[in-house]
């Protein structure tokens, strides 16, 4: 979800602005709210379906079981693909050339990657990290996947990683 939203947006922003599509885009009758809604919209919808078929192949292949409900499920997709591409049109418009979106996306998101609860769990860094960990965006939507998956939470129980979710999107 974070890959997808903030490499796929990043790469097409500067792609667009090095072509000089960005400023032929803006010169005709479009608006920059419609240009920027069918990008998210389509990313949202490849999103969505790129973690339908990964959840039906880890069921049909691995025997995966998601306990909870696959509406919180969902909404926490969404939610974080938003997030992620706000990130991505942020660091598009913010790099020149291809090679230094790609530079500022990975200081992005590797950090994300190894700190944000995905593959090592919160309680297995030290306290000072911990600390800082529980803030990071892809925290609050990897903790929120996993409580849906593994312990069938609710929407007031995932009351935190919802408003952590809201408030790095209206950032």
């Amino acid at each position: 979800i974070m890959q997808l939203g903030i490499f796929s947006i990043a790469f097409a922003i500067v792609n667009y602005k090095e072509k000089g599509i960005m400023k032929r885009l803006f010169a005709a009758p479009l608006k920059s709210t419609d240009f920027i809604l069918s990008q998210v919209f389509t990313r949202l919808i490849i999103s969505v379906i790129q973690i339908s078929i990964l959840i039906a192949v880890a069921r049909i292949f691995f025997d995966l079981k998601i306990i909870g409900n696959y509406l919180i499920l969902l909404v926490l997709v969404i939610m974080g693909s938003v997030l992620f591409l706000c990130f991505g049109f942020a660091l598009g418009g913010f790099a020149k050339t291809q090679d230094a979106a790609a530079a500022i996306a990975n200081i992005f998101v590797f950090p994300q990657m190894f700190l944000g609860n995905v593959f090592f769990p919160l309680e297995s860094m030290p306290v000072w990290l911990q600390k800082i960990v529980v803030y990071l965006p892809l925290n609050y939507l990897a903790d929120g996947i996993r409580q849906v998956a593994t312990q069938a939470a609710t929407w007031s129980s995932l009351q935190k990683d919802f408003i952590g979710l809201i408030i790095f999107v209206i950032l």
